[in-house]
């Protein structure tokens, strides 16, 4: 449906956002990631899209990548934990445990409370902290 949607409508960042979530989904990161950059193309300010494209590459283990989305996503929305957790993730993967640390906490700052993610977060600061 979203190819069919794409090619009536070519031009269209929404269907591409659309299928990019669809093939996110699959675990089609790749492709996904494809999907967004085209999005970006379009309009190069749209933060979802930008912020899809940094979880794909989170997934993808492409950490320089991934670092380099969430820090324009950073410089353009202010305190969004989605930002901060990915940040500490990468942190995280890296081994860089203060980065983390930090990231974490401000993670848990302004994230909603008691969601399975706020949890885990917490759970992985203490354990960063006792190494």
């Amino acid at each position: 449906m979203c190819d069919t949607h794409l090619n009536l409508n070519s031009d269209s960042v929404n269907a591409r956002q659309t299928k990019a979530v669809s093939q996110m989904r699959a675990g089609d990161f790749e492709s996904a990631v494809e999907t967004l950059t085209e999005a970006l193309v379009k309009n190069p300010n749209n933060n979802i899209a930008l912020l899809n494209k940094a979880i794909c590459h989170l997934q993808l283990k492409q950490l320089d990548e991934a670092s380099l989305d969430y820090k324009t996503l950073s410089e353009r929305i202010e305190n969004s934990h989605a930002v901060h957790y990915g940040l500490a993730e990468i942190a995280h993967q890296k081994n860089n445990t203060a980065e983390a640390i930090k990231h974490y906490e401000s993670y848990l700052e302004i994230a909603p409370k008691g969601t399975s993610e706020f949890e885990k977060v917490k759970a992985t600061l203490a354990a960063l902290k006792v190494e």
